[in-house]
């Protein structure tokens, strides 16, 4: 007979709850960790994906992390820091992005759960979210950090704000951690706002209590950060915004086109326009039924939320999300795809409430019917993934669906990048085909002119470019980008008092590091040299990589006979840009001053390597090599500064060529150049004198 045991042994045919549950956490997280790689899977073409040369040009736009984060958010600044402006293949913020997108994928699913979803409806929940090809320009599209950011940090403060099964102690840190989450999510895209709102919905109608009064005070201090967030966020310059008025007077019509395209995304745009700013735009009797429609759905939900509060808290999540998505969008797009990586979560979980009433008869069906949508999400993403492999074909592929202007505009952007000027110009017109006096195209178009004017002998296309940036200015006087190129063409149009109004305009309204320094240059010749200095520091301060706006402040300083300050800005500018020509030019200057005649010579001689053409420095190099006797050698490179095509000439390296061949007897050569000299000043009395010392019959008094 066996003894008796002290206590009842384990029986080994029924676990204790403990294991259980310890058992059934495990297969749930494995299952969650199992559905957040299918993302990872789906979009793993896109880490070799270079960073689009038009689209996610902002990238590289900031000098230091609080300009990223003041310009853009949190989203900028994390990319700043990852360095993805300055690398051609941006691997490591791609993979930041799709590990954002994994995340959340993985907190769609525990957030199904945690409402009260049974674990099939909810993986098919989370697979919806992580294919759909709605997200696919928030994954893809790195300018689009902000949004899958502030995403993941939303998704993360709803889950650790709603209670669980089993989830008991930790309040205080969960409360906290939320509120952290939540936090980060509105300084990465304050649009998410309206959020917290809703959330209090969940928790009474779910969870059936409400906020502490604590929790409440700090609810509000987010949405007045949220609030104060969206506010300091600039218009964009070009905006032909319709207003915020007449977007709220859309409001309807854009979230029902935001859910028709989560319904049926066939579109492959980064903008949708704005109806309002189309020839036929909407007439008044449709926005008004879109209202009364809206009205009675809200009403509907509204009044649902007592018998089915998962469906109608569901479709009040999209209303609720969305619209901040469609309202504060700075310039003429009704909304981004981008816009609806968060709000439709909302008809996900409308999906996934609907999955929850099935029958068990119905099931089978009901799982065939899911896995077609899945496979059919996740072949339209592999389809749209391919056109975010470069800027041409994400632009062409949107052509192939619709004649978007915007399309043909940054098509033209990017073949202007790559120097092909005829397909730039032909993109250009096709967009103002589409879009008649575009002021964006017609800044588009004047630069082109200005590139074209800079080819030698194509100078006539200065006028051009005038007459495109004009135009634009009509529309829109204040627009600092077109007021900066067009005193740019009239400064090379050697139209002074015209380009410097226009960049006193530019700086004066957007100030900008590359407007300040070319100010800073037309005032320096104009011979302001308190206004040069004013301008070359501002540009610096603004942007302290703008190595012309350093050298710009080295020839003022130097001017000023501050040589120790001038050697510094100098020698900054060499840093930035090490075969800056000017900045080492003027080096040399200030070393041949010095006595250091080989450090300028072979500065020079650099600077002439980068170059050729750069009179000064070859006037600069000629004098120094007479001085030490080398009139053969200073010949060569003086000789070189007057030939070359210039609207007036170098007068002191017509002088020192004169002078020098004079010495070795020749006759026409000098005569020829000091008569450049006096034909553009006839009282130049350096060249008076030589010229007299020419007897007419060619020899020399």
């Amino acid at each position: 007979m066996r003894a008796a045991l002290p206590f009842p042994a384990p029986s080994s045919a029924v676990p204790a709850p403990a294991a259980l549950r310890a058992r059934g956490a495990h297969s749930e997280l494995a299952l969650a960790l199992a559905v957040a790689l299918v993302p990872l899977a789906l979009y793993a073409r896109v880490f070799f994906y270079p960073a689009l040369e038009v689209s996610d040009e902002g990238l590289s736009a900031f000098a230091r992390a609080s300009e990223a984060l003041r310009a853009d958010g949190l989203g900028a600044l994390t990319l700043y820091l990852e360095g993805a402006g300055s690398a051609a293949l941006p691997l490591f913020s791609r993979c930041v992005s799709l590990g954002l997108h994994a995340g959340a994928t993985l907190l769609v699913f525990a957030l199904a759960r945690r409402l009260g979803a049974a674990r099939g409806a909810s993986v098919f929940g989370a697979l919806l979210f992580a294919v759909h090809p709605l997200r696919v320009e928030a994954v893809a599209w790195l300018s689009q950090r902000g949004v899958l950011l502030g995403g993941f940090c939303f998704l993360l403060g709803l889950f650790l704000a709603l209670p669980g099964p089993g989830v008991r102690g930790g309040k205080a840190w969960r409360s906290f951690g939320s509120r952290a989450a939540f936090l980060l999510a509105l300084l990465a895209d304050p649009r998410l706002l309206l959020g917290l709102v809703g959330l209090p919905l969940v928790e009474r109608r779910i969870f059936a209590r409400g906020p502490s009064r604590a929790r409440i005070l700090g609810d509000l201090a987010l949405l007045c950060l949220a609030c104060a967030w969206l506010l300091r966020v600039p218009a964009r310059e070009l905006a032909p915004d319709p207003g915020f008025l007449t977007r709220l007077a859309h409001a309807p019509l854009a979230l029902a086109a935001l859910g028709s395209q989560w319904c049926l995304p066939a579109g492959l745009s980064q903008h949708h326009p704005h109806p309002a700013l189309s020839s036929a735009p909407v007439a008044p009797w449709v926005l008004g039924s879109s209202w009364l429609v809206c009205a009675v759905l809200f009403l509907a939900l509204w009044r649902m939320q007592h018998k089915r509060p998962r469906i109608a808290l569901a479709g009040l999540g999209f209303v609720l999300l969305g619209l901040p998505q469609v309202l504060f969008v700075h310039d003429a797009t009704l909304f981004r795809e981008s816009a609806a990586y968060v709000p439709a979560l909302g008809l996900e979980l409308l999906v996934v409430s609907a999955l929850q009433a099935v029958p068990p008869r119905a099931a089978r069906p009901a799982l065939a019917l899911g896995g077609l949508v899945l496979f059919a999400c996740a072949f339209g993403t592999a389809a749209r993934l391919r056109a975010w492999r470069s800027e041409p074909a994400l632009q062409e592929s949107a052509l192939a669906l619709a004649a978007e202007p915007r399309a043909h505009e940054a098509l033209g952007r990017w073949h202007l990048l790559h120097g092909r000027l005829s397909q730039a110009e032909r993109a250009y017109q096709r967009a103002l085909e589409l879009q008649p006096r575009s002021a964006r195209v017609l800044l588009h178009l004047g630069e082109l002119e200005l590139r074209r004017a800079l080819i030698p002998g194509q100078e006539a296309h200065l006028g051009r470019a005038a007459q495109h940036l004009e135009e634009c200015l009509a529309a829109f006087p204040d627009w600092s980008s077109a007021n900066e190129l067009l005193g740019e063409v009239y400064q090379r149009a050697q139209q002074d008092e015209r380009a410097l109004a226009r960049l006193e305009a530019a700086a004066a309204r957007t100030p900008s590091g590359r407007a300040l320094t070319r100010l800073g240059m037309l005032r320096r010749r104009l011979s302001d040299q308190d206004g040069a200095r004013a301008a070359f520091t501002r540009a610096t301060e603004l942007d302290p990589r703008a190595s012309d706006a350093w050298c710009g402040l080295g020839l003022v300083q130097l001017q000023a006979d501050e040589p120790d300050a001038a050697l510094r800005s100098l020698e900054r500018a060499l840093a930035l840009e090490p075969e800056h020509v000017e900045a080492r030019a003027t080096l040399a200057r200030m070393q041949e001053l010095g006595g250091e005649r080989a450090a300028a010579e072979r500065n020079l001689r650099r600077a002439l390597g980068v170059n050729p053409s750069f009179v000064d420095g070859l006037y600069a190099l000629g004098m120094l090599l007479s001085s030490t006797a080398r009139a053969d050698e200073a010949l060569r490179y003086l000789d070189h500064a007057c030939e070359l095509p210039r609207g007036q000439p170098h007068v002191r390296a017509h002088l020192e060529s004169a002078r020098l061949r004079m010495a070795r007897g020749e006759v026409a050569v000098p005569r020829e150049r000091l008569r450049a000299v006096l034909d553009f000043n006839p009282e130049q009395a350096e060249a008076l004198g030589l010229l007299a010392r020419l007897g007419a019959d060619g020899t020399e008094r």
